[in-house]
């Protein structure tokens, strides 16, 4: 059972000592045979990015470089586990199963990027939990 999302990003701010980071993508992927959360965010100086373990909570790579570029935000309040966002990627595909999935902002909107193997990938509302 993979660590809860919300556990990860705690993890993310904590790693670097701040909460003012911005988060711009959270992406759930297999990486060499095991199951990652990696972050990219920015603070406007820095541009950060974290790989997490996604079963045991190790961070095994993380860089801090300066970079004054903003990007996107995300907005983390409110949104539905991305067991939920799962669900609805495959109830909306019909068939398949998640291979991995990325969180990313769109038009002041935060949405599951759902790869669905086997079947069609899917986007999520990480709202609504509505099919985009």
């Amino acid at each position: 059972m993979p660590v809860p999302l919300n556990n990860a990003i705690d993890l993310f701010y904590e790693t670097f000592e701040s909460e003012d980071i911005s988060i711009d993508s959270i992406q759930f992927e297999e990486d060499d045979g095991r199951y990652i959360y990696a972050f990219d965010g920015w603070d406007g100086e820095f541009a950060y990015e974290l790989k997490v373990d996604a079963e045991t909570s190790e961070v095994f790579d993380q860089e801090q470089e300066e970079d004054s570029e903003t990007e996107d935000e995300l907005n983390l309040e409110d949104i539905i586990d991305p067991i939920e966002a799962m669900d609805a990627a495959l109830e909306a595909s019909g068939s398949g199963y998640v291979e991995e999935w990325e969180l990313e902002g769109e038009n002041d909107q935060t949405i599951y990027d759902i790869d669905v193997e086997d079947g069609d990938d899917q986007r999520i509302d990480a709202v609504s939990g509505e099919a985009v």
